[in-house]
């Protein structure tokens, strides 16, 4: 659980960054906008600990005698907060290639 702990604490590090950018690179009549959208993902991505509720209460009903419910949290929230992480890993690369900017040390400016 001090590993979750860590994740957790390293993972909130990109949320100050994401608003600043978000607020300097869409344009002034849009950043309303941009910023409930942003929010409502959120807002969607706050599904998740239901999803794993359910997951949980669903797995600890069919245990068998010699497993602890524990032990299937300890897994769901290893496995389940990692999965979410990656896929989130994957949309922002996704949202990097679909803005168009390259990430080359060439066109780096100084």
């Amino acid at each position: 659980m001090f590993w979750l702990a860590v994740e957790y604490l390293v993972a909130e590090c990109w949320f100050g960054p994401t608003i600043a950018v978000l607020q300097s690179t869409v344009g002034s009549s849009k950043t309303g906008t941009a910023q409930g959208m942003f929010v409502l993902t959120g807002a969607v991505g706050n599904t998740a600990p239901t999803l794993l509720g359910w997951i949980y209460g669903n797995q600890v009903a069919e245990l068998p005698s010699s497993t602890t419910s524990s032990e299937v949290l300890a897994d769901l929230l290893g496995w389940g907060v990692c999965a979410g992480y990656l896929l989130s890993s994957v949309f922002f690369a996704m949202s990097v290639g679909a803005s168009g900017v390259t990430l080359d040390a060439k066109n780096k400016e100084r």
